[in-house]
């Protein structure tokens, strides 16, 4: 009996043994399987993706960026790119931040406060790049048929922008720069799109900031209400200036909207594209040079893009360049 249960014990070892050499090696095939699979797919190039963070379908951005989308998906190979509908800037930079988007628009004070730390940002994220500068923009106000400047805001309800959007940090500066507080001498109202339309309609909004020359909001409005745009000065950018020197006054050509015969002198700046350090340098250059020789297509298909000249493409950029857009400047002398 003994020498039974001896043979079954040496027996039960040899199979277990077996089996574990027959698993293990199994699971070295499956894994070298795997890992020859996505070596298979680096091989190939899997799609990059290109998230672009742009804003609210009420405004340039978004357009801008469907345009963008559509450029670059015939122009550089292995991409995939789509255009994100988000409130604005700080939000942008936020999901390049976070790594929910690749690409952000924003305006240089936006992209200032995120690399630096300040502004809503309570840390540095220096790790942000300026892929390019795109086109010039202007802020303008429109304000109800009575009121004649900013200081006639007081006391009225004023649609400031939703938390984390670049159009409240702007407004709340024209403000400021008049010495008014939000939510002490005006009332703040923070709703944006359709809402901010129906309050200017029914004259419960005195005001409300937009982008972009030719703003589709503004132009809506302008032609269904007695609304017009303030009109600013050297002396108002220079206020404004000591909270955001990225401004400059410019002018809307007259014509651009409905009742508007005379040109309005307003705040301008030169919108970013921005993304991290870490964005594939080839990838950049290739993007960059897309949009730099193609900005007539651009132009015809967002309204964003009818003012882009060469000399936006760093101007007013206070952070660094990413290195595959610097090289492409350099190359095109556009940088030194």
């Amino acid at each position: 009996m003994k020498n039974i249960l001896s043979g079954l014990l040496v027996l039960f070892l040899v199979c277990f043994v077996s089996l574990v050499f027959i698993g293990c090696e199994s699971g070295e095939v499956v894994q070298d399987q795997v890992q020859d699979q996505e070596d298979a797919e680096t091989e190939t190039g899997r799609p990059h993706p290109l998230r672009i963070s742009s804003g609210p379908s009420t405004g340039v951005w978004y357009p801008a960026a469907v345009a963008l989308e559509t450029l670059w998906e015939g122009k550089v190979d292995n991409i995939d790119s789509m255009a994100l509908n988000t409130p604005g800037a700080y939000t942008n930079l936020n999901n390049v931040i976070d790594g929910n988007a690749e690409i952000a628009f924003s305006g240089p004070q936006a992209t200032g406060h995120a690399y630096n730390g300040n502004g809503p940002y309570d840390e540095p994220h220096p790790d942000l790049r300026v892929l390019t500068g795109i086109a010039e923009s202007c802020m303008q106000v429109l304000v109800q048929e009575e009121i004649e400047t900013v200081s006639d805001l007081k006391n009225t309800t004023v649609a400031i922008g939703t938390p984390g959007s670049s159009r409240r940090f702007h407004t709340i500066t024209v403000l400021k720069s008049f010495g008014l507080e939000p939510g002490v001498d005006v009332n703040d109202d923070p709703t944006a799109g359709d809402v901010v339309s129906e309050g200017f309609r029914d004259g419960t909004i005195s005001a409300t900031l937009a982008y972009g020359i030719g703003n589709p909001q503004i132009s809506e409005l302008m032609m269904t209400t007695n609304g017009h745009l303030l009109h600013f000065t050297e002396e108002d950018i220079e206020r404004m200036r000591e909270i955001d020197p990225s401004l400059y006054l410019s002018e809307i050509p007259a014509g651009t909207y409905s009742g508007q015969d005379e040109p309005v002198p307003t705040l301008f700046y030169v919108e970013q594209l921005v993304v991290h350090k870490d964005f594939p340098e080839d990838l950049a250059y290739e993007l960059v040079k897309a949009f730099w020789e193609n900005t007539e297509l651009l132009a015809s298909n967002a309204v964003l893009f009818t003012n882009v000249l060469p000399e936006h493409a760093t101007k007013m950029v206070s952070i660094p360049l990413h290195p595959g857009s610097e090289k492409y400047f350099k190359e095109q002398g556009m940088i030194n």
